[in-house]
């Protein structure tokens, strides 16, 4: 099972990453003693969950009258950043 449309989960995803890059990088600036002017690139990867690949015995083994039970669950979007961050 998938997400229908990521859209949303990816925008939130992505403006988490955002503030957790920025909290980070301001806390190595402020131990470093210099302060974050900028931004001077911002790269970002988005993590698709792969499908389930079934091999063997296992692809077709299953009698047609058994029950696949469905089962409630969560699916993970994920995105990551990479900024690089323009100091004085």
């Amino acid at each position: 099972f998938r997400v229908d449309d990521p859209t949303r989960a990816q925008a939130q995803a992505r403006t988490a990453a955002m503030t957790e890059a920025k909290a980070k990088a301001d806390a190595l600036a402020t131990a470093a003693g210099v302060t974050i002017s900028g931004v001077a690139s911002i790269g970002e990867t988005v993590v698709a969950v792969p499908y389930p690949i079934y091999y063997g015995a296992m692809a077709g083994a299953v009698p047609k009258e058994a029950a696949t039970p469905v089962q409630a669950g969560t699916n993970e979007v994920s995105v990551t950043v990479a900024v690089v961050y323009v100091i004085r």
